[in-house]
């Protein structure tokens, strides 16, 4: 018999279990029959500024469609700084941007990607000189018919400050020269695609040969977008703490496969 408290049952006192008592006998049921719970891996993620994600996303649907195989990581947009603080905490994880990566990094080459100056559908002009481009930006032609061109106002549309392929355009087309400061700013490329569209006048630049129908790609000195001797790219790389493993490294050696060197 179990000492302790009495109970009435039908008129008979009999003997009861007190309610701690109970409660420790079901939290003992319960842990016994508990299993443990695994923890949940983390996915690794392959960080690209915003500018860069019309370029590499159409990899990541391309190695899908290809390999029959789910996608080995999430695509994160950040700007550089904030994947330079994420890229270390999920193992495999990686960035995509322009150089130089972090001293002592593993680091691969994944190509020249073309710069893209892109205008109005409207605009008759399909392909520029390469030292009038300087000259837009930063506002020293006023009218594009100084170009031979229609009558209407220049207007430049560039990404914010910080963006890898501003940077670069900064690097190698504007050469020290400043934008002009009333430029509309453009945080996404969707952002720059809808702004040019809206304005005759304006001018912005891409990432990638391939754009939006909205908008359209001018040759450079006559040579289009992804032809030999364009001139404006940006390099890209692969980037992290360790050399990837598993899916996200056989991911990064079939986009050098048939992406960098088809």
């Amino acid at each position: 018999m179990v000492s302790g408290e009495w109970s009435v049952v039908n008129g008979a006192r009999r003997p009861g279990i007190r309610p701690g008592i109970v409660l420790s006998v079901a939290l003992a049921l319960a842990a016994c029959g508990a299993q443990p719970s695994a923890t949940p891996t983390a996915v690794p993620r392959v960080y690209a500024p915003p500018y860069a994600m019309p370029v590499v996303r159409p990899w990541a649907e391309a190695y899908v469609a290809e390999t029959d195989a789910p996608l080995p990581f999430d695509l994160d947009p950040r700007p550089r700084p904030a994947a330079l603080d994420l890229t270390p905490t999920i193992p495999d994880s990686l960035m995509i941007f322009d150089g130089p990566p972090p001293s002592g990094w593993f680091a691969t080459p994944l190509g020249n990607v073309p710069i893209v100056i892109v205008v109005h559908p409207d605009n008759p002009l399909d392909n520029l000189d390469s030292s009038d481009i300087a000259d837009l930006f930063a506002r020293r032609t006023v009218v594009w018919s100084a170009l031979g061109g229609s009558p209407v106002d220049v207007q430049p549309v560039v990404p914010l400050a910080g963006e890898a392929v501003r940077d670069g355009f900064e690097e190698s087309v504007m050469a020290g020269t400043p934008i002009w400061p009333g430029a509309w700013l453009a945080p996404t490329p969707e952002a720059m695609v809808t702004l040019i569209a809206s304005e005759p006048g304006a001018v912005g630049f891409l990432l990638g040969a391939d754009v939006p129908p909205d908008v359209v790609a001018v040759s450079i000195d006559g040579r289009a977008p992804g032809d030999s001797g364009y001139p404006y790219a940006l390099e890209l790389l692969a980037f992290a703490p360790s050399e990837p493993t598993g899916g996200v490294r056989d991911w990064l050696g079939w986009v050098q496969a048939r992406i960098v060197a088809p």
